[in-house]
Parts: structure tokens; sequence; C-alpha cells
């Protein structure tokens, strides 16, 4: 037991000491989207998940939605990694979930819960041979969001491989097989956290999830086409806005 929290402190001791370099940023600008959709092709490409193509550059069509946050993981002012977040609401709030999981998703949200999606989780190989801890550093975003959103909810849409990585982590349940998703060549599987009082359990787990207010603010209170969370919060039935 003894050797497991010492394990346990030098991990927190780690992250801490990288968090010092990270910088947690909303994409809003052309700039520092077409970076971070350079990086997801790049990713993708380098396991297989898509075919070239001649842009260099993947995104989709949820990348343009009102309750989108695409955020870049920064390590040391170059970007690491990147993670896309959708708050759902309203039965016809737009997440990419629905997509391929809308029996698991229309009930949740049908019933008057509401529902994180975390997607397009990806990381730069140079990054993440230099950092084994990079999951848990750009994945404390979506902690991050759950304090600001409070979801009852949180997705993961994750290769049938990834499951056990979740579960163990994060307590993640699996909720469906893996199906075809959003123009990736390789299917994914849906799980499911329930975020109810999992604020102290990550804490206590993982001190270094701990944020402030200023922090979250700073990264969640305009969206990535810059809307703000309150106008997000007011809007219903997003799913039937006009995207141009």
């Amino acid at each position: 037991m003894t050797s497991i929290v010492a394990e346990k402190t030098k991990f927190s001791d780690r992250m801490f000491k990288i968090l010092e370099n990270v910088e947690y940023r909303c994409a809003r600008t052309f700039e520092e989207k077409r970076d971070i959709y350079r990086l997801r092709y790049q990713a993708y490409l380098r396991e297989g998940a898509l075919d070239p193509n001649v842009e260099e550059s993947f995104s989709d069509q949820y990348d343009l939605s009102p309750n989108v946050w695409i955020i870049g993981v920064h390590i040391n002012r170059q970007l690491a990694a990147s993670i896309r977040l959708h708050i759902a609401r309203e039965p016809f709030d737009e997440i990419p979930a629905r997509e391929s999981f809308a029996d698991i998703v229309e009930p949740r949200l049908a019933s008057g819960g509401s529902l994180l999606d975390p997607t397009r989780f990806v990381a730069n190989l140079a990054h993440s041979l230099a950092y084994p801890e990079l999951p848990f550093i750009a994945l404390r975003i979506c902690m991050l969001a759950g304090v600001y959103f409070k979801p009852r909810y949180m997705l993961a849409t994750v290769r049938a491989e990834h499951q056990a990585f979740y579960k163990r982590a994060f307590g993640y349940e699996p909720l469906s097989d893996a199906r075809p998703y959003l123009k990736l060549k390789k299917p994914l599987s849906c799980m499911e956290l329930r975020c109810d009082d999992k604020e102290d359990f990550f804490s206590n787990r993982y001190p270094f999830f701990v944020s402030t207010s200023f922090e979250r603010a700073r990264i969640f209170d305009i969206s990535s086409n810059n809307v703000s969370y309150r106008e997000v919060n007011e809007m219903t039935n997003l799913g039937q806005t006009d995207r141009t």
C-alpha cells in the first residue's frame, strides 16, 4: 500500500511540474483552428483512420456549431494535443455523438439530462513520446469542462482498445459496440461517465485536475465560434440552426 501511495504521489508531482508549462486555449481565430485541423489530419493519417487529402487538414460540420469548444493543449507554447467539446441540454442541440449513437444520446436529452461530448482527441507524435502523461494532461480539460458546464453525463467515443484506459482511469462505462463514426475509417464505441458527485472524487484521485474559476472562465466563457456560454445556454433546437 505504501508503494502505491508513493507512486501516486510521484505521478502527481510530475503532472504538477509539467502543468507549469501547459496552457489550454479555446481556438477562436482562423489560425488557431487551422493548426488544430492540421494536427488532427496528421494524427488520424498516422493511425490509418483517414485517407490523405490535398489540404492536409481534417474538420467537419460540428466545428461550426455555436456550442463547440475546440481546445488546443500547448506545452512550452507548442501545440501538443487537441480535443473538441460540445455541450447539449436540449433534444436538438448539435453534438457529434448523435450521428452514430442517437439511441444513447436522445433518451438522455429527452429526459432532461445534459451531455458533454468530447471528440477529436489527437496528439502530436513528438509530444506523445516526450510526455507519457499527455493523455492525462489533455483530458484534464474535460474535467475542467465538467466543473464549468455541470453536465449530468460525459461521453467518450473511443476505439475498442482504448476502453480499458477510460474505465480504469476515470470510471467510464461502455454503452455500445463499435460503430462507423464521422468521416473516420475506424469504428468507435460510446462510453459514459455519470458526473454526479464526481468533482471531489477526481480532485482526491488526481489533485492536478483541480482548477480555478478564472482558468475555467478564460477557456469556456466564449465558444470557438465566438458565442458566449450564456447565449449557448439560452439557445434551443441548435440542431436546426443554419450553418454557413
